[in-house]
């Protein structure tokens, strides 16, 4: 059982939140698809089962799709602490991250930072300065510890 069993079937909250193999850890996947679900994101039902889990939970990470183009994010984001942007480096489009930030702010958003995903340092300009700069500081690390 996911979320959608929840909302839907009435499914036992606790039951649907597993433990995963990392420790204090658990998953609530999103259940099966159906149709109605998504609006439900938005009513008190889900705010309540916020509340609910957050006398259980340090902290809850909710992973929704993408902000453009879909409305669960922009539903979400008032029942939420805060929002981390993730964005695919070399993917996703400046202009369509100033977009989602946009649709963000004007709801409100509390942003808590961004994450860059996919990012190869290999094809970055700066690269060679990176590998140049750590090279010269692992390197006299060494001599310094040569010399005690």
């Amino acid at each position: 059982p996911g979320l959608s069993n929840v909302f839907l079937e009435k499914s036992n909250l606790e039951a649907a939140c597993r433990p995963t193999a990392h420790e204090n850890l658990d998953l609530l996947s999103c259940g099966k698809h159906a149709s109605g679900a998504t609006e439900m994101l938005g009513e008190a039902a889900f705010e309540n089962m916020l509340s609910e889990l957050r006398q259980k939970y340090q902290r809850i990470v909710v992973d929704t799709p993408p902000v453009l183009g879909l409305s669960e994010t922009s539903m979400m984001q008032r029942m939420v602490d805060g929002v981390m942007f993730v964005i695919s480096s070399n993917h996703t489009p400046l202009r369509s991250v100033k977009a989602a930030i946009d649709i963000l702010q004007a709801n409100g958003a509390n942003f808590y930072g961004f994450v860059l995903n996919r990012i190869d340092l290999t094809t970055s300009a700066n690269y060679y300065n990176y590998y140049y700069y750590s090279y010269q500081y692992y390197d006299n690390y060494s001599s310094i510890e040569k010399a005690s």
